[in-house]
């Protein structure tokens, strides 16, 4: 049933924009395996409207969108850094190191005496 589905927006997507085909595949390959998709291209290749095609075709579906230019910085999609709570082992969101390995750890057959 859901592969019926998908061909048909994928059928009806083909009909609506032409040469598109690759695009239009990685798009339904990436939502069938819910995994991200990262498009690359020119302007005025129809990436957005294959995109939005898909996504108004799907009930609840969402999507995250960010037009990069050659300005565009890591501030501008990620946010600031605090560099500060870096620097005191306060990593945001859980990320980081989770325990303390002892200095004597790494030490080989020579710092066994």
């Amino acid at each position: 049933m859901l592969r019926d589905k998908m061909l048909a927006v994928i059928a009806d997507l083909n009909r609506e924009v032409v040469e598109r085909e690759e695009l239009i595949e990685a798009i339904a390959i990436a939502l069938l395996t819910r995994k991200n998709l990262f498009i690359l291209g020119e302007p005025g290749q129809a990436k957005s409207f294959v995109v939005n095609g898909f996504r108004s075709r799907i009930t609840g579906a969402r999507q995250f969108e960010r037009l990069l230019t050659k300005q565009a910085d890591e501030e501008q999609l990620f946010g600031r850094v605090d560099l500060s709570s870096l620097i005191r082992d306060r990593f945001p969101g859980g990320i980081g190191p989770r325990r303390r390995v002892p200095a004597s750890a790494g030490r080989g057959a020579e710092g066994k005496r």
